[in-house]
């Protein structure tokens, strides 16, 4: 009987060896896969900041064209008026 008892002490240490061998190669591979999971976020984090500085680029520069849209509006209506008057003068004569 205690044969039977070392051959199946045996193969239950066999079975926890080989599973123990199984854990370290999946923890191996998923180690490996958080590490390119954690590569790949840096690179998003990287390309989204540099979204958000060409949005911030692209509102400046949207301001600044709102901003001669009203400098080109009020000389427009200058000239205009100018214009108006110069024709009141040229009515005169």
């Amino acid at each position: 009987m205690e044969e039977n008892n070392i051959d199946v002490l045996e193969e239950k240490i066999n079975k926890i060896v080989a599973m123990i061998n199984t854990l370290r190669e999946e923890n191996k591979k998923l180690k490996i896969y958080a590490e390119e999971l954690k590569k790949s976020n840096m690179e998003k984090d990287e390309i989204i900041r540099k979204l958000n500085q060409e949005r911030e680029n692209i509102a400046n520069i949207q301001n600044e064209i709102e901003s001669y849209k009203s400098k080109h509006d009020r000389v427009r209506t200058k000239v205009d008026q100018l214009l108006l008057k110069l024709k009141e003068i040229d009515d005169i004569y």
